[in-house]
């Protein structure tokens, strides 16, 4: 069995300490993202560390796009928009790139991983301490917590149906799509790009209203994209940074230089490559 193997493992090299809580965090939904964090943290090192000469403090650790991709078996776009959700909307993480490789820091990291036994230790003794003060308050608390707490899950509920309905329209004619439209089904690499971009939407109160508009958004965006994730992703950012409404193609000169981009960030990360097999 590997019961017990798994236990020698958790001895040998740590662990890291997640609250039930977790569940509530905004991104927990979602498979890619939710996935991508847990491997940041038991990725980052516990201690100070140097690999070739470069300094991977603690809460860190060296990879790439291609790496993470064949660590948790997704694609290197679901990998991308993974990193942008934990970076650039959560600021879960930090990404320090380089032509070679990314250095990936947890922002948080001392809250999941104590920096030594002690913490544990004074934790440990100070929840013993107050636990007999923690029951009586709870006792003597418990109806009008118990009042609060279902005033607040009435208004919680209240606020999640509310966004949920929101968010239902347009992105329940795509999911329909993609399990009707045979044309459709053809394009699943840009799937989850173009839920970011109805995502938007419905956050500048701008979402599709018939699932033909949706279906002829995608094509559109199919289309623009030419199927390449890349430049797709490229598309969704513009449009987003810019407020837009729609997708709309690249400007020619931003569209060249996207191109060179690309061609030389392929160079790199080939020779990058070869260079560690």
């Amino acid at each position: 069995m590997n019961d017990g193997f798994q236990i020698e493992e958790n001895k040998s090299q740590g662990y890291v300490k997640v609250y039930r809580s977790f569940m509530d965090w905004e991104w927990y939904d979602d498979a890619n993202t939710k996935a991508v964090f847990l491997h940041c943290l038991l990725r980052a090192n516990y201690e100070n560390a140097k690999w070739h000469g470069i300094d991977i403090p603690r809460a860190s650790f060296l990879t790439s796009v291609a790496t993470l991709s064949k660590e948790l078996k997704l694609s290197t776009q679901k990998i991308k928009t993974a990193l942008r959700h934990l970076s650039k909307v959560t600021n879960e993480i930090t990404i320090k790139t380089t032509p070679n490789y990314s250095i990936i820091t947890v922002n948080n990291f001392d809250f999941y991983n104590p920096i030594n036994k002690q913490i544990n230790e004074e934790e440990t003794n100070e929840q013993q301490t107050n636990n007999n003060q923690i029951e009586s308050e709870q006792q003597t608390d418990n109806k009008q917590v118990t009042t609060d707490n279902k005033n607040k899950n009435n208004k919680e509920d209240k606020e999640n149906k509310e966004d949920k309905r929101k968010n239902f329209v347009a992105k329940s004619f795509f999911q329909k799509l993609f399990t009707e439209d045979e044309e459709i089904k053809k394009h699943i690499s840009l799937k989850d790009l173009f839920i970011e971009f109805l995502e938007y939407k419905t956050a500048i109160k701008k979402q599709y209203k018939t699932e033909n508009s949706v279906r002829k958004a995608f094509l559109d965006f199919v289309r623009l994209s030419q199927n390449d994730e890349n430049y797709a992703r490229a598309l969704v950012d513009n449009a987003i940074a810019r407020g837009w409404q729609s997708i709309y193609d690249l400007p020619k000169e931003a569209k060249q230089a996207f191109k060179k981009a690309q061609n030389q960030s392929q160079n790199q990360s080939d020779d990058w490559e070869s260079r560690c097999m």
